[in-house]
């Protein structure tokens, strides 16, 4: 934990010190350090996640209760993926610059006109194949609605959350499939809702 805390108050102090980015220059200079600091905060997680094992193990008199630490850990986890959101932006912008503008249709790591109908058969191949590999079959996903839909959005990041629900669905599925006996497995359906924002909705028949 200590390791955790005087890593974290070094990055923060020579951040604090960095002059204002003026140039181009500045902003390579900038971008070189916040990649150092990535790098130097990889394995941050996981010394922390080692400390709140050991301060569950610590005597009644001087630890802290699960509640107050699984609160820490989340409150930690929330901010950490908002400095890395921000992070991954600064980095591809930077890059952008140097290779002479942003790639079409994106805005950093945003893409502009990302359309999950793109990104949902994307998560599905990956988890399908998962899916095979351990359970010999899987379940197709189909997918209606408003398909043509798009969104400003990371797709990165909606696929990896897809991907996450999918194997879930998919498990689930193939489970509830070998206790009925059934001998098709029934698809996992996604229905895509456009209006003032956009709503995947994920429906499948496992129990």
């Amino acid at each position: 934990m200590i390791e955790v805390l005087l890593v974290y108050l070094e990055s923060f102090e020579a951040l604090r010190k960095t002059k204002p980015v003026q140039n181009l220059q500045d902003t390579l200079e900038y971008t070189r350090y916040v990649q150092h600091v990535t790098k130097l905060h990889a394995k941050m997680f996981q010394a922390l996640a080692a400390g709140i094992a050991e301060a569950k193990l610590l005597p009644k008199e001087i630890s802290v209760s699960e509640e107050e630490l699984d609160a820490f850990m989340d409150d930690f986890v929330a901010a950490r993926l908002g400095r890395r959101v921000i992070v991954a932006h600064q980095i591809t912008l930077a890059t952008d610059l140097l290779q002479g503008g942003a790639r079409p249709g994106h805005f950093g790591i945003f893409a502009l006109e990302c359309r999950p109908k793109e990104v949902i058969e994307s998560a599905a191949a990956i988890v399908s194949e998962i899916c095979s590999k351990r359970f010999k079959k899987a379940p197709t996903v189909l997918v209606s609605g408003d398909v043509d839909a798009t969104i400003s959005y990371i797709p990165d990041h909606l696929e990896y959350i897809l991907i996450e629900i999918l194997k879930n669905a998919m498990r689930h599925t193939v489970k509830w499939n070998m206790i009925t006996g059934d001998k098709e497995l029934p698809p996992i359906k996604v229905k895509i809702h456009a209006g003032n924002s956009v709503v995947l909705k994920i429906t499948d028949s496992g129990d």
